[in-house]
């Protein structure tokens, strides 16, 4: 997936373009926030649930 498509992925889940930059700033949190949203089947949702899901991104899904 491109830079531009993950960015707007990431904004279309409700979080704030700053949050978006620093995101796509660091490759292993790209990474594991588009695992997450991959796994939930997610590519647009509240601001809440996408915070949600910004939040719990450090724990792997592997984990689950």
């Amino acid at each position: 997936m491109d830079k531009a498509t993950q960015e707007q992925r990431f904004l279309n889940i409700g979080l704030e373009p700053t949050v978006v930059k620093n995101t796509l700033s660091n490759p292993k949190v790209t990474a594991s926030l588009t695992e997450v949203l991959d796994f939930a089947k997610v590519d647009k949702c509240d601001k809440k649930i996408g915070n949600s899901m910004h939040f719990v991104r450090p724990c792997s899904i592997q984990d689950v």
